[in-house]
């Protein structure tokens, strides 16, 4: 998710991700608003759980 370059593909409502150079290894994942917003709604949830990990067992 945090790598590669991001577009839009307005006429296919998607979100593009590409990963590589412009070659024929290069890779690209398509994510719908609704796929990222749920990617989204778990790593918030991580973030909530970890935080909750580091006030009990405090490093």
């Amino acid at each position: 998710m945090v790598h590669g370059r991001w577009g839009i593909e307005a006429h296919r409502h998607k979100v593009v991700n590409v990963i590589g150079l412009p070659s024929g290894t290069q890779q690209s994942i398509d994510y719908t608003l609704a796929e990222l917003t749920a990617f989204n709604e778990e790593l918030r949830a991580l973030e909530r759980e970890l935080a909750r990990l580091r006030e009990n067992w405090p490093l």
